[in-house]
């Protein structure tokens, strides 16, 4: 046997193995699609070529080898593999390589396949990578957050389509284009940032969305396809500090007008570095009207992946930020400045809206928070109680915990 033709083991429910001889050179399309129960494949060195959907919906598969003579692999070759965790190459193929189980192209500037099954909540895409792959992350039910870098040009078809755990995506400056269903039935999805580069944007890209608002810039093509798709649309605006980097990014209402970012050093060490982040509007200090996004360099010889932000409070506690390392950079959200703290150093925290500080964000902190409100019970622990840093702990404290419980809103 020298190829495996069209559909030939399709809908095969009972096969759990099958062994491919060295003689097989073609595997074609959906040769093995729907082989509900097959749990592993190995593709011989011999094999050239793998056909579309070779082996879409293998809900059992968990792992793929690919051997060193494959140079095509074709369309949704492992569409809604649910249960695939890795897809290792051999080293020596010519065309293709794998990074922690994840498909790539042999020089790593394109994703081809993140497994469905992988059970991480976050992935960062390497650097270097320009073309995200036509259903590269389809399916990844596991996964809430994604960084997309700088570099990253286009997003292909149907590459995010029904990852139903994402809540929100920064689409980076450098990204042109964004493929038909390219996001299409992500649930879950409330917020997508895209910036002025974006200027094509398939009609389905974001088809079954239905609680998405699209963030950009004011007069942009975002802009415009939003209002031609009936997307609710909220303009941008930044503002940054020239001496340390450091940038605010958030809607025009959120930003006072006129208001400039002042930011002053506070402490440097090899841990880490302090800074006091004051935003002013003629000369006052000011408080942002909603939630902004804030980005802060890495100080070169600092391994990003392993910095935390922590926001140092009045009472001198900590509030982790949960920070993500985004091309060079620090990024969380807040609406409250004051000093912040970038270090490798794990800080006594105050988890907000932990109220009851049980390590969950739940109902039960809100019921705290109104029962604390309503002069029923005291708190011991009222940073974490004060979720919109008004100084005071009511019914809006218990609103903000509700909806980050229920994945609306980030603390």
């Amino acid at each position: 046997v020298t190829s495996i033709g069209d559909s030939a083991f399709a809908y095969c429910d009972a096969l759990t193995s099958i062994a491919i001889p060295d003689s097989v050179t073609s595997i074609g399309d959906r040769a093995f699609a729907h082989c509900y129960s097959l749990t592993s494949i190995d593709i011989p060195d011999s094999v050239t070529s793998i056909g579309d959907e070779a082996l879409a919906y293998c809900d059992a598969l968990t792992s793929v080898t690919i051997g060193n003579s494959v140079t095509s692999i074709g369309n949704s070759a492992f569409f809604y593999c649910d249960s695939l965790t890795s897809i290792n190459v051999a080293s020596g193929n010519p065309n293709y390589a794998s990074t922690d189980g994840v498909l790539f192209n042999k020089d790593k500037t394109e994703l081809l396949q993140y497994p469905a099954g992988k059970p991480d909540t976050e992935y960062r895409i390497p650097d270097g990578v320009t073309s995200i792959g036509g259903s590269a992350f389809s399916g990844c039910t596991s996964l809430t957050s994604i960084d997309i870098p700088d570099g990253v040009t286009s997003i292909e078809y149907g590459a995010f389509r029904s990852c139903d755990s994402l809540t929100s995506i920064v689409i980076p400056n450098s990204v042109t284009s964004i493929g038909d269903y390219a996001f299409a039935y992500c649930d879950s999805l409330t917020s997508i940032v895209i910036l002025d580069s974006a200027t094509s944007i398939e009609y389905y890209a974001f088809d079954g969305c239905d609680n998405l608002t699209i963030y950009g810039c004011a007069d942009s093509y975002a802009e415009t396809y939003a209002a031609e798709n009936d997307i609710p649309f909220v303009a941008i605006t930044s503002v940054t500090d020239e001496n340390f980097g450091i940038t605010l990014e958030g809607a025009v209402e959120a930003l006072p007008d006129n208001a400039q970012l002042s930011v002053e050093q506070v402490e440097l060490t090899d841990a880490g570095v302090t800074y006091d982040i004051t935003l002013t509007q003629n000369g006052a200090a000011v408080q942002p009207t909603g939630t902004v996004t804030v980005k802060i360099p890495v100080p070169d010889g600092m391994n990003g992946d392993l910095c935390r932000v922590y926001r140092e409070e009045a009472d001198g506690t900590y509030t982790d930020m949960n920070a993500v390392y985004q091309n060079g950079y620090m990024v969380f959200t807040t609406d409250h400045f004051s000093q912040y703290v970038l270090t490798t150093e794990t800080l006594s925290t105050t988890t907000l809206g932990d109220v009851n500080a049980d390590g969950k964000v739940d109902a039960v902190d809100a019921r705290w928070v109104l029962q604390a409100a309503a002069g029923m019970r005291t708190l011991e622990n009222a940073t974490a109680a004060d979720v919109n840093a008004d100084g005071k702990i009511d019914a809006v404290d218990a609103r903000w915990i509700l909806q980050a419980a229920a994945g609306m809103r980030a603390l």
